[in-house]
């Protein structure tokens, strides 16, 4: 026994290495927030302020009554996982510059392992572990994120660790048709699901997805099976993900009354009542 941890220790050295590389690193959240000191925000964006209990309690229904005397509420029904984390932070004793901290971090880390990951996956011949290391600190500390993304609060942050997993569980889905992995991808669109709070990161995060698809299918357009293949666990991941997601699709839908019905220029400023 003592063995075979051994050989799997050395087998999988740089790895654990790499890996532990990039969870210290994921730890500069921790120097932002020092002093007590926080990011925050203007008039919208993620709430580390409010009663997070009572905003999960509330998110998901048709009237929120947690602003003001009430406002119409159901578009942020996909944000309900994301309050109900930091109502149970909460509970335990987090602080506001807790909570903060804690996600910024998670986030930080998990988006460095899974673009780790998906370098490994992607290289199919030789797996360059340095190449993924340097590929997974510079996704965590590109310029445009650390100046825009993670100043902003908006759900744009759950994209960080959402497209690497993403992509990396795809691929490995297309080579091995496997129906695990269309599972995991769903599942973990469900736990990062408070990304789709806004319906503009919808369609490109599926288009994403599915040029890469497109892509798999190019390579392999000379074997029929493998398209084949790919095609079946195209739909049954695309089958399962709607069914799975239908909880926040029907209420989005229904708020969302632009997303169902066409309307003209020129309905638009007869409504707004300009000339």
């Amino acid at each position: 026994m003592r063995s075979k941890a051994t050989a799997y220790l050395r087998t999988y050295k740089y790895d654990f290495i790499s890996l532990g590389l990039i969870f210290l690193t994921g730890l500069v959240p921790l120097i932002w927030l020092r002093h007590g000191m926080l990011v925050a925000y203007g008039d919208s964006g993620l709430s580390f302020f409010y009663n997070s209990k009572r905003v999960s309690d509330s998110i998901g229904f048709a009237w929120s009554d947690t602003s003001s005397t009430g406002v119409p509420g159901g578009s942020g029904i996909t944000a309900t996982l994301f309050y109900f984390l930091m109502a149970v932070l909460e509970e335990i004793g987090f602080s506001p510059v807790s909570k903060q901290r804690f996600l910024f971090c998670s986030l930080l880390i998990l988006s460095g392992f899974g673009m780790y990951f998906l370098m490994l996956i992607l290289q199919i011949e030789k797996k360059d572990r340095l190449v993924a290391l340097l590929s997974s600190l510079f996704y965590m500390f590109n310029f445009f994120s650390m100046a825009y993304i993670w100043t902003s609060l908006y759900s744009s942050l759950f994209l960080l660790p959402l497209m690497p997993w993403a992509l990396a569980l795809w691929a490995r889905g297309l080579a091995s048709k496997r129906f695990s992995f269309a599972l995991l991808i769903n599942l973990l669109f469900l736990i990062f699901v408070s990304v789709f709070i806004n319906p503009a990161f919808i369609i490109p995060f599926i288009l994403f997805l599915f040029l890469f698809f497109l892509f798999h299918i190019v390579v392999n357009r000379k074997d029929k099976k493998e398209i084949w293949d790919s095609l079946k666990f195209f739909a049954i991941t695309g089958f399962l993900g709607l069914f799975l997601n239908l909880w926040w699709i029907l209420p989005l839908v229904q708020y969302a009354p632009f997303l169902r019905l066409p309307i003209k220029s020129g309905e638009i400023r007869k409504r707004s009542g300009t000339p």
